[in-house]
């Protein structure tokens, strides 16, 4: 064991001085508050932390009704899920999810000091006996940058900085003809996360290209570098090989999902002050609230590192031709962030919401792969060199705080100031007094991390944490009720609610739900959510409000509302939440009101044999939605009636309408506006008889309904709140909902469901009895796809596409057994393709082996 540690004790402490820092951070921001802080925050709380407590639910489901409509789940596995580190989460219960989330954050981060000392160490020429404590101090540092302190919460991304270094590790191998590192790490990469692997399959190619210009000559080394290139592009081609199994069903899937506008890749230049790019590379530039900004980039990797940077392109014993290919690496990431072509491309050809240049982790660790090289040579660095940095960085911070940028304070400018006086001493004297070299060394790794420490406690502090407390108080109350509802009832339905805990709360709490937000999400399913109730973006649905046409077909069987009001459902129970969050968490709490609707559909219901005809046109500019439901409910029910009443509007001014209408009434409103997800900074307000209803973004218009009581008609104005458009006009259809008609269209078409005998993980069997030839068709409010395989009574059976959304199939008079199965597209292709890769990447190492020996 003594002979291991002192073989090993470096490589062990680059995983444990980063894992240190870390607990200190988080001792401090977590623990040492009242009621304890969770780490829940941003998309870890919307996304990860009920995806985490799927996946200790579910493990590996090709296909789930928790998701939207019902949606295959292999895209979203590959996406958030496919890290071995989750398996950590199987360990901790539900309301306790946020710890696991908490460790496997830190396990990663550590990992990542680990992978980038072993690079350091396994590939740098430093000779100084000190070495081993350089490579701790830039392996620290990267396992610390910005980027982590940026996007520490987007945790299924940090597989790809932990294997970063492998990977590029494994270019090295290439080039001594030793193939397996780099064919098995990339392909891990690429299986954590196909977004981040594809940006690392990116940069390998770039990194590949560099060592080939920094340590040969193009013409007379051409030979053998054809050779390379062709044995990187086989090693990286089995790489991919290997992940189809995962790859293809994903691609099939991600072809359904909503896609962002491509403008963005036509707008060329970025309008971006070159100065704000420059100041992101100081300590603790990430400003308190800056969670979501578009505009402040993670470059920051150590300020001993930036003046080491600097010095490797003003040292003369490092040749130019290696310098140049250094610099050019540079300038890409840098362009990048100029230019929208370069931009979009590290982003797979989309636009990105939020948490900008996803790819810049790639920029910190090439940046801190070439620090060795320059403390190696830093003797050769002049003294007047040490003044123009000083200058410069003098230069840049005067700027800074004469912007008043407020993403950086000006005392955080003064500290970085300082600490680069700090670091230029200690670096100009650590070559000149070799008998106080070690006394200075220790000097810069107590200073460096300090400093780590400091950015990234200092860069989070001030964000809004859930209470550990309040975490498991508000999973513990909504859960409770969740079970009890199960318990009485084992049918197929879905429950929604209209207040937010998390969009993702179907996940949370294994239930079935149109509501969720994910990058994953079916395209087909958003559209159809878009014209009924629901708030729809580029990547979410949201329960608005109650809707009886739609809860019904949907088979919203439970609402869980912050009003009360819901009249056409049964009020079954109620609960309370707090209406403050944080650190007010249970001030004040208002009562949440838990709602049957009677009239649910099941997952199958028997209906018109009309309804394999119903067809929606997307396209259609201005649809009526509400004519679109009573032609639904018309095609369900066979009949030609009207659910939804149309009401005459007068209009009495710009965006401004009276409607006549007497007595006791729910009043329908959908204003004619095509959606355009793109949108979402124009805000649309409703106001009724003087009172603000609703402000909302143009790009998730609802149709909004509320009670009125009046026999002088109803006043409403409808305005778009913008200053690109002031003068846009909106015009509105007006209804009113017939309860009487509804009920006895629904009561008739609810009361004959298929019986569910077993729904698991893509397969559902069922029996249903048609006994009448005028309700033959048997509707299921799943997401329709050709990935389904339906038999009736163990045939195989031909199914529509009802709505554009859902599926139907036609039945025969007398009692059925259906059987569905869902075959995820790819999937047995992606697994055949990746054994014969492996197989081929076996074959392939032993041959090269056999070749060399």
């Amino acid at each position: 064991m003594k002979k291991f540690l002192s073989k090993y004790k470096y490589d062990m402490l680059s995983f444990f001085i980063p894992l240190s820092i870390l607990c200190l951070v988080f001792i401090c921001l977590f623990i040492l508050v009242p009621n304890g802080n969770s780490i829940l925050l941003s998309d870890m709380e919307i996304q990860y932390n009920s995806l985490f407590t799927y996946f200790k639910n579910h493990i590996f489901e090709i296909f789930s009704f928790e998701k939207g409509l019902g949606s295959g789940m292999i895209g979203t596995f590959a996406y958030y899920l496919s890290s071995p580190f989750n398996f950590i989460a199987l360990l901790f219960p539900s309301n306790k999810m946020d710890i696991a989330l908490l460790l496997i954050l830190i396990l990663k981060i550590s990992f990542s000091g680990f992978t980038m000392y072993e690079f350091l160490k396994k590939t740098s020429s430093l000779t100084q006996k000190e070495k081993l404590v350089y490579f701790l101090i830039f392996s620290t540092s990267y396992a610390l940058m910005s980027y982590h302190v940026a996007y520490f919460f987007n945790i299924m991304w940090l597989d790809a900085t932990m294997i970063l270094p492998i990977v590029i590790l494994g270019i090295h191998r290439l080039f001594e003809k030793k193939y397996s590192v780099y064919i098995f790490s990339l392909f891990y990469a690429i299986i954590t996360n196909y977004y981040m692997g594809y940006m690392i399959c990116i940069f390998s190619l770039l990194y590949f290209i560099y060592y080939i210009l920094c340590n040969f000559n193009l013409k007379k080394d051409r030979s053998k570098i054809i050779k390379l290139f062709k044995d990187f592009m086989i090693c990286s081609i089995l790489s991919v090989g290997l992940s189809l199994f995962l790859l293809i069903p994903t691609i099939f899937e991600l072809a359904k999902i909503t896609k962002s506008d491509i403008s963005p890749f036509l707008k060329g230049i970025k309008v971006e002050n070159p100065l704000t790019v420059l100041s992101c590379l100081f300590m603790v530039a990430r400003g308190e609230y800056s969670i979501l900004s578009k505009n402040i980039y993670s470059l920051y990797f150590g300020t001993m590192n930036l003046i080491l940077l600097f010095f490797y392109f003003m040292n003369k014993s490092i040749s130019k031709k290696e310098k140049w290919a250094s610099l050019g690496i540079i300038m890409i990431f840098i362009s990048s962030i100029f230019i929208n072509y370069i931009d979009y491309i590290w982003h797979g050809f989309t636009e990105t919401s939020s948490f900008p240049a996803r790819y810049l982790f790639l920029f910190s660790f090439f940046c801190i792969s070439l620090c060795p090289k320059s403390i190696e040579r830093i003797q050769n660095v002049k003294k007047e060199k040490y003044l123009v940095f000083l200058v410069l960085f003098l230069l840049v911070s005067i700027i800074t705080m004469i912007g008043r940028y407020n993403y950086i304070s000006n005392y955080i400018l003064i500290i970085n100031n300082i600490l680069v006086v700090f670091y230029l001493i200690l670096l100009y004297y650590l070559p000149k007094l070799p008998i106080k070299k070690m006394l200075i060394i220790i000097l810069i790794v107590i200073l460096n991390f300090c400093e780590l420490f400091f950015n990234f406690y200092m860069s989070i502090r001030n964000y809004n944490y859930f209470s550990r407390y309040e975490i498991e108080d508000i999973y513990n109350n909504f859960n409770h009720k969740i079970v009890k509802i199960k318990k009485k009832d084992d049918d197929f339905y879905r429950i929604e609610k209209n207040y937010q805990i998390t969009v993702n709360d179907s996940f949370r709490y294994d239930i079935n739900s149109a509501a969720h937000f994910l990058s994953t999400i079916n395209k087909k399913t958003l559209s159809f959510l878009g014209y009924t109730s629901y708030r729809v973006g580029n990547n979410y649905a949201v329960y608005f409000k109650a809707n009886p046409v739609i809860d019904s077909i949907l088979g919203n069987k439970y609402v869980f509302a912050e009003k009360t009001g819901i009249d056409e459902y049964e009020l079954i129970d109620k609960m309370e939440i707090s209406d403050l969050r944080f650190e007010f968490y249970n001030q004040s709490k208002s009562p949440v009101y838990i709602y049957k609707n009677p009239y649910a559909f099941s997952l199958g219901t028997l209906v018109s044999n009309d309804t394999g005809k119903g067809t929606l046109n997307y396209n259609e500019k201005k649809l009526d939605r509400l004519k679109f439901q009573n032609d639904m409910v018309n095609c369900l029910s066979g009949s030609n009636s009207n659910v939804f009443e149309k009401v005459e509007l007068e209009k009495i001014d710009k965006n401004k309408y009276k409607i006549f209408i007497t007595g006791k009434k729910t009043l329908y409103l959908v204003p004619k506006i095509s959606f355009n997800y793109n949108k979402a900074s124009n805000k649309v307000s409703l106001t009724v008889n003087g009172q603000k209803l609703y402000d909302y973004d143009e790009a998730s218009v609802v149709i909004s309904n509320f009670a009125v009581n009046s026999d002088d008609g109803v006043e409403v104005t409808i305005e778009l709140k913008n200053d690109d458009a002031p003068n846009k006009e909106y015009e509105l259809y007006a209804y009113y909902f017939n309860y009487d008609e509804y009920e006895r269209i629904f009561k008739d078409l609810s009361s004959e469901k298929m019986k569910i005998l077993k729904n698991s993980n893509g397969y559902i069997k069922g029996e249903v009895e048609v006994k009448d030839n005028k309700k033959n068709y048997l509707f299921l409010n799943t997401e329709y796809t050709d990935e389904w395989e339906i038999k009736v009574d163990g045939k195989k059976a031909q199914y529509d596409e009802v709505f554009n959304t859902f599926v139907g199939v036609k039945l025969k008079k007398g009692k059925h057994t259906i059987e569905m199965k869902f075959h995820p597209k790819g999937f047995k292709l992606g697994v055949v393709l990746s054994i014969i890769s492996f197989i081929l990447t076996i074959y392939y190492l032993k041959n090269q082996k056999n070749i060399e020996g």
